[in-house]
């Protein structure tokens, strides 16, 4: 079963494939390689939540040395599946817009658009993103919310490519905020430059398309840190939220008080978000050159970089990769088992100096070679 779902796989018939290797994984759950094979023809179908699934069972399992290399390709992939399968669930969500227009999200489900630069200095542009950023994080260490993941808000408006304005339209706001199930969405702007900087957010309550007045924080570029962390408490008084002295404690630490690291890091998740993964690891790299200390573009450096090569492998790869290492199911590797199986399934069937060929031509007994195989390819129809 398994050796036919590889082959299945190779030519492209991936429901069969995944038919076959889900028969042999009831039968063997705890087998390791069935769960990787299953997991690349899940992916393969696009359904990248039950590929990555699959791929974590494989990897909690404990491989064989030589499917060492196998797991680290696979650790590597799961990030680049995870925005695949945010990918897939944004452009499911804008195909049902009609049925979700008349839903009312949850108000502690919240949404932070990137925010509107509307100075001169173009430098200052990538505060956008790495500002939506840092206020996401802050609003998320509060448990009585629920705030969305800054790139699943990212990939929905370039879905429904609106300009840079609509960042800051509270029509955009309510229509976004249904789409992503948001009851409330914060929205706002960066205007001035090297002499002073003006933040400006506000939340939009979706049900009712109610903007309350904004809030503001002015100061010094060098100070934007400072601003920051002032707009967001000025947010959750805004949300209706109070903070306990330990919440308070979590909101207000910074991840780097580096302007120039902040400027690299929202390069990188402007990069990142285009799907250009090798780029964004230099802007998060050259963060992390100028602040070490600052955690978050480590960790996205790292990421993107497996992000990157995981891009360019397919999954016909990685399974030939794990046919040809040792292991209990070694040798059904993609390529080149479908040939020799095909040749072992010929092996099976008579000669044809052994048959009556007008009787099989009629019906009226024996199967042909092409019969045979067909019988054994063909999965029964459930």
């Amino acid at each position: 079963m398994v050796q036919l779902g590889a082959a299945y796989r190779q030519v492209g018939r991936t429901a069969e494939a995944r038919w076959l290797l889900e028969r042999a994984l009831e039968r063997r759950p705890d087998d390791a390689r069935i769960a990787l094979y299953l997991g690349l023809a899940y992916e393969d179908h696009g359904d990248f939540g039950r590929a990555r699934e699959l791929y974590g069972r494989y990897l909690a399992s404990d491989a064989a040395p030589g499917m060492r290399e196998v797991q680290r390709r696979i650790r590597a992939r799961l990030p680049l599946l995870a925005r695949r399968e945010l990918e897939a669930a944004v452009r499911s969500a804008v195909s049902r817009e009609a049925e979700l227009a008349g839903t009312e999200p949850s108000a502690t489900r919240i949404a932070v658009f990137p925010f509107l630069y509307e100075g001169a200095d173009p430098e200052l542009r990538p505060l956008g993103r790495a500002l939506a950023e840092l206020l996401t994080t802050d609003l998320s260490q509060v448990q009585r919310l629920t705030v969305l993941e800054r790139a699943r808000v990212q990939l929905l408006l370039d879905e429904l490519a609106l300009a840079d304005s609509g960042y800051v339209d509270p029509r955009t706001a309510a229509r976004g905020g249904r789409l992503l199930g948001a009851g409330r969405i914060v929205q706002g702007r960066i205007s001035g430059g090297e002499n002073g900087v003006q933040l400006e957010a506000t939340v939009v309550r979706v049900a009712t398309s109610e903007v309350p007045a904004a809030v503001r924080e002015q100061d010094d570029l060098q100070r934007l840190f400072d601003m920051e962390k002032r707009l967001a408490l000025a947010l959750f008084e805004s949300l209706g939220v109070q903070l306990t002295p330990a919440e308070r404690e979590r909101v207000n630490r910074r991840p780097t008080q580096s302007l120039q690291a902040l400027l690299e890091y929202g390069l990188g998740l402007e990069a990142e978000d285009a799907g250009d993964y090798a780029r964004a690891a230099e802007h998060y790299a050259r963060a992390a050159e100028v602040d070490p200390g600052f955690a978050p573009a480590v960790e996205r450096r790292d990421q993107v970089r497996d992000m990157s090569v995981a891009a360019t492998e397919t999954t016909l790869q990685l399974g030939a990769l794990a046919g040809a290492t040792p292991g209990p199911t070694a040798g059904f590797g993609d390529a080149p088992g479908l040939e020799t199986l095909l040749d072992a399934m010929l092996q099976q069937v008579p000669p044809s100096t052994a048959r009556d060929a007008a009787a099989e031509i009629l019906g009226q007994e024996g199967l042909g070679q092409r019969g045979v195989i067909e019988v054994i390819l063909r999965p029964p129809v459930r």
